[in-house]
């Protein structure tokens, strides 16, 4: 049984595709707020679980503390340090979903590297340095795996997509404009999410510990991409003073541990009719 804890959007979608999932038909989906409601200890079904696969993260993307910011991240912390410690004690692997696209990186290090840890920019952020903080003090358990995926695209299948590049491709076919909330000079990775699921497989079934960046090689400037999409666009800086930063990411380990394999490229998922 793999207990998935989160999963309501465009990776916890794809990952159900997962053949680590699919290999059994009594997996445990969980949302926020449901970790805390079981007692771990005696809940009947806790024996079964073999794998657990944390992507629960905040939903308010706001950077003032308010009283719901506190009530979000008390609740969240706190059901994440519940299933840590559950998973611990019971010698049952943990993966935690961070992000490496969606954090502030110290723009002096080109690329990000495993054993680098991202600086604080937003709520979302702060949360997701948090949990890798709790997560790093006791990665010699021996049971722990962090995977920080870079930025994601491919959910073609709704009417407005998941980031950056999905947006382009729904704009690209309705017209409308898009606010640009980051130097649209910076460099980024991304990677399909299909693609992160394949290289999630493989690591999962590697039995590798640790800490891994998730990326495709395929870096482009958000400019880039927007000329790629050729549609009209309004720029918005959506942060007084916002300096151009990087989150090109060094995918040295994931590259050790899967064998060759082609990731799609953005520019074609933008340009294909």
């Amino acid at each position: 049984m793999v207990l998935l804890i989160g999963g309501k959007g465009l990776l916890g979608s794809a990952l159900l595709n997962s053949s680590v999932i699919l290999k059994d038909t009594d997996n445990l989906i969980l949302g926020r707020g449901d970790v805390s409601l079981i007692d771990w200890k005696k809940n009947p079904f806790s024996h079964k679980i073999e794998l657990v696969i944390y992507l629960a993260a905040s939903t308010i993307p706001s950077r003032d503390v308010t009283n719901e910011v506190i009530l979000n991240t008390k609740l969240l912390l706190e059901e994440f340090y519940i299933i840590l410690d559950w998973s611990i004690r019971a010698k049952v692997p943990f993966v935690f979903i961070s992000s490496s696209g969606s954090l502030s990186l110290r723009r002096e290090i080109i690329p990000w590297r495993e054993n680098d840890l991202p600086s604080l920019s937003s709520y979302y952020s702060q949360i997701k340095v948090l949990q890798e903080g709790l997560l790093i003090s006791n990665l010699a358990k021996e049971n722990l795996i962090i995977m920080r995926p870079s930025n994601l695209f491919g959910f073609e299948k709704i009417k407005k997509g998941f980031g950056l590049v999905d947006n382009l491709k729904f704009l690209k076919k309705t017209g409308n404009a898009i606010n640009i909330f980051s130097n649209i000079n910076c460099y980024r990775d991304y990677i399909y999410v299909e693609d992160f699921v394949y290289v999630f497989d493989k690591i999962i079934k590697s039995q590798y510990r640790g800490v891994v960046n998730v990326a495709s090689g395929h870096i482009y400037t958000i400019l880039e991409l927007i000329e790629a999409a050729n549609v009209k666009f309004h720029l918005v800086d959506g942060y007084d003073n916002l300096e151009p930063y990087h989150s090109v990411i060094d995918n040295g380990i994931m590259r050790q541990l899967i064998s060759s394999y082609l990731f799609k490229d953005p520019i074609n998922y933008l340009v294909r009719v």
